[in-house]
């Protein structure tokens, strides 16, 4: 039976999707298609609504009302979490590249590793591995401590 007191927090399982407005749906999408594979499940007038399989839509392009401004209030970034690795990292770097995709940075953030890259409006997009055998208690220990670090690192810092 549902809760009804409405003091109790909801109970969320995770994300259900982002929504990042761009310029151009069309073209985000078959850049999202080419760089990350993700399926695009629906082209509207509004938008274009991305999957990474197995869900009705992880991401939805919706078209711009006005000029983007980049670093204005809006959505920082999304993280997607990957498995393989600083190897796995490391490859998506070469990828990114390959494909003429601006990196911003890479990231050691104690907890784990990430990159950051844009999308053709200007999104920061990011692939977050995190150190393997990490419990809660421990990553959120380590996070705290660190103060939730961004510590800038050279690519090839990365074993």
């Amino acid at each position: 039976m549902a809760d009804t007191n409405i003091n109790t927090p909801p109970n969320i399982r995770g994300l259900a999707h982002i929504a990042l407005v761009v310029t151009n749906p069309e073209k985000s999408a078959d850049w999202y298609e080419d760089v990350l594979g993700l399926k695009c499940v629906v082209r509207s007038a509004t938008g274009c609504f991305m999957s990474f399989e197995g869900r009705h839509h992880d991401i939805a392009l919706i078209k711009a009302r006005a000029e983007h401004v980049p670093w204005s209030v809006g959505l920082h970034h999304v993280s997607m979490q990957i498995e393989g690795g600083t190897k796995e990292i490391k490859r998506l770097h070469s990828r990114l590249i390959s494909k003429g995709v601006q990196i911003d940075r890479v990231v050691d953030h104690s907890v784990g590793w990430g990159l950051y890259f844009y999308d053709p409006d200007g999104n920061r997009l990011e692939f977050f591995y995190e150190r393997p055998n990490l419990s809660l208690e421990d990553g959120q220990k380590i996070f705290r401590e660190a103060e939730a670090p961004s510590k800038s690192i050279d690519i090839s810092e990365l074993e």
